[in-house]
């Protein structure tokens, strides 16, 4: 298990796919971000894509400011 992770599960607990959330990223307008800590609500899943805001920095909370964006894939 990564901390500060996004991960998905199979039903038996293993683990499909993870991202850590404190690497940083380049955006699509050319500038560079870092995640941090998810503490708060905004998951979002529409049109395939799975949206999450990374770096709830208030308090203990790890700083950052990225919206990541992955497209799910289609699992046999």
């Amino acid at each position: 298990m990564v901390p500060n992770a996004l991960t998905t599960y199979t039903e038996k607990g293993e683990v499909i796919w993870s991202h850590d959330t404190t690497t940083t990223v380049s955006g699509v307008n050319g500038l560079t971000g870092f995640g941090g800590l998810i503490s708060r609500s905004g998951t979002t899943i529409v049109d395939g894509m799975f949206f999450q805001t990374s770096g709830y920095g208030q308090g203990l909370g790890m700083p950052g400011h990225v919206l990541y964006a992955f497209e799910i894939p289609i699992l046999d």
